[in-house]
């Protein structure tokens, strides 16, 4: 492993100041980094650690919502009362994230970072709309999480310019979600297929809210694929089971999933029907 400094500034212009160059790396809770460097597939002559930033990991109520700091531990959104009362889909999604050991020191930055192609929090963001705080020498700015992810392993992200945290609003009252993940591996693998469903009705049971989002299909795009013809073909119909098969059929025919080494093609594309069917099945039976 080459040698590098660790530089642990503790305001956010220090840091901004320490990412100034080519070499230098944000390291959050290391679960992806120090792999990387181990591995040798990086080698920055500087990291910068955001620990001793204060505010950084703080969680607190924003309007309806709750605004995670960048320095926030996954764990903590599993555990937190705010996270359970105002984004519980939220805090289902992250139970799905690898195991205890990774929730424990993973941050909120750095997962959004990583911008991992099979990545059970981006499908989560994507479908509760988060916003993603970002600040640079430029100053602060506030990135759609759809707008967030721009390819393969590729971020918004600015040179010098880093993640401090995430807005999210809670769902509207009487709306039901589902979150399944699908793995070829141990149960905490990355998603080889993971869908969110998110399901609203009106008082006459047609469908006014319908999101559907699927990761690890969309190419090697960090960003999931929302099936928006199939959120169109939701919209103010009653949600039969017939609607919903074919609103799997169309997640299915706008996939373009690639082989890798959890499974071929072929398999995740017939995955992405049959957990869309499943995930939607199970949002519509929570409704109100």
């Amino acid at each position: 492993m080459r040698r590098f400094a660790l530089l642990e500034p503790t305001t956010l212009e220090e840091a901004l100041a320490a990412l100034s160059g080519d070499e230098a790396r944000v390291i959050g809770g290391g679960t992806a980094l120090v792999v990387l460097i181990r591995n040798r597939l990086l080698a920055p002559e500087r990291l910068v650690s955001l620990d001793k930033i204060t505010g950084y990991a703080t969680m607190n109520a924003s309007g309806r919502g709750v605004y995670l700091g960048a320095g926030v531990r996954l764990q903590e959104i599993e555990r937190a009362p705010l996270v359970a009362e105002r984004l519980p889909f939220l805090a289902t999604v992250v139970r799905h994230i690898g195991n205890v050991r990774v929730r424990a020191v993973a941050t909120v930055g750095g997962t959004l970072c990583e911008a991992d192609y099979q990545s059970d929090f981006a499908v989560g963001l994507v479908a509760l709309g988060a916003q993603v705080h970002v600040s640079g020498g430029s100053g602060a700015r506030v990135v759609p999480i759809e707008d967030f992810y721009t390819g393969p392993y590729a971020t918004a992200l600015e040179p010098g310019e880093l993640v401090t945290g995430v807005e999210i609003e809670p769902l509207p009252a009487g709306a039901s979600s589902a979150y399944l993940k699908h793995v070829t591996g141990p149960v905490t693998d990355r998603p080889c297929v993971a869908v969110a469903a998110v399901l609203g009705l009106d008082p006459s049971g047609r469908c006014v809210l319908s999101r559907l989002v699927v990761g690890g299909v969309n190419g090697v795009s960090s960003l999931p694929l929302r099936a928006r013809r199939a959120e169109a073909l939701a919209a103010g119909s009653r949600l039969s089971v017939d609607l919903i098969e074919e609103m799997s059929r169309l997640a299915h025919d706008d996939a373009d999933p690639v082989s890798d080494g959890r499974a071929p093609d072929w398999y995740k594309r017939q995955m992405v029907r049959v957990f869309c069917r499943r995930a939607l099945l199970a949002a519509r039976s929570r409704l109100a």
